[in-house]
């Protein structure tokens, strides 16, 4: 009896032997790097894949700078003008460039839209809207000297040039003008009117109506000559 029970229990101790040698040897063991196992199992991302090589940039267009524009515009009338005539004097080939100048003046002025009826008095084409450096005196070319030479006019003769200019400010001023000038000519006519009806009506009642027709007539002479007089007054 005592074998068999001595025989079970050394199976015993040898079976305890071997369970605790097993959880030594698994207690030991290094720890597994699951992450490593989780790259290996996983195909390669984007990122990991191998990056082409870089493709050589394209160079960037640079604007062209934009282009430089005068600060200053060209005024509305600019013209170059010259005396009508040869003159033996300067003086007189001046004047009568000034004169020119204040046609030239007159001419696109009424061209405008709507346009400017004004005259500008001879000191002030001189003085606003002629430039003074650029006076020039020459004497006749080729052409012009045969003219005068087939006229018989004296050889020795010169012409006068300006440089006529007016600018935007000085339009608006003439524009001014000439509509303070239609509102006073507007003004003046109807003055002019009343004018002459309170007059016939004092006449009249002086005649006791026997003027009644001619003072009619000389009122509507004055009316008539009173408008032509503020209409032809710049």
């Amino acid at each position: 009896m005592t074998t068999p029970i001595l025989h079970h229990r050394i199976a015993r101790v040898l079976l305890g032997s071997v369970v605790l040698a097993s959880v030594l040897t698994l207690g030991c063991r290094p720890p597994t790097d699951h992450s490593d196992r989780a790259r290996r199992a996983s195909p390669p991302t984007s990122a990991a894949r191998a990056k082409p090589p870089d493709e050589p940039r394209k160079p960037v267009p640079v604007p062209a700078p934009p282009a430089v524009t005068s600060s200053s515009p060209r005024p509305p009338i600019q013209e170059v003008v010259r005396s009508g005539l040869p003159h033996v004097s300067i003086p007189e080939a001046d004047e009568d460039a000034i004169e020119q100048a204040r046609l030239r003046i007159v001419e696109k002025l009424t061209a405008m839209k709507p346009p400017i009826r004004q005259m500008p008095p001879l000191t002030a084409v001189r003085e606003q809207y002629v430039r003074k450096e650029s006076r020039v005196v020459r004497k006749p070319n080729e052409v012009e000297q045969s003219v005068i030479d087939q006229a018989g006019l004296e050889p020795n003769q010169v012409y006068v040039e300006y440089t006529v200019e007016v600018s935007d400010s000085q339009v608006r001023q003439l524009r001014m003008h000439d509509r303070l000038v239609d509102a006073l000519r507007v003004v003046g006519g109807l003055f002019i009117v009343a004018l002459a009806g309170f007059l016939f009506l004092r006449a009249d009642d002086w005649s006791r109506g026997y003027l009644t027709s001619w003072l009619g007539l000389f009122a509507g002479l004055g009316v008539i000559a009173g408008l032509v007089a503020i209409l032809t007054v710049s």
